[in-house]
């Protein structure tokens, strides 16, 4: 299981080294931030698959709900 914190560490990483070499780094920006925003509200030692939930509040809806009109 990959915590929050080696994922959000990664992620400042590769960020880092696209700057050092003159990418643009938008997109990466954009992920730590969220990242960022997972460990704030989850802790440092949770697992990344916490981030559904963060996606789920960010949007206002339930991955885990029942699809409506889907075939069984």
């Amino acid at each position: 299981s990959i915590s929050l914190e080696l994922s959000l560490k990664d992620i400042g990483s590769a960020v880092k080294m696209g700057i050092e070499y003159g990418a643009p780094m938008m997109i990466g920006d954009t992920a730590r931030n969220i990242f960022a925003l997972g460990v704030h509200q989850f802790g440092g030692e949770a697992n990344v698959d916490e981030m559904a939930l963060l996606y789920e509040r960010m949007a206002s809806i339930d991955f885990t709900s029942d699809v409506k009109g889907g075939t069984s």
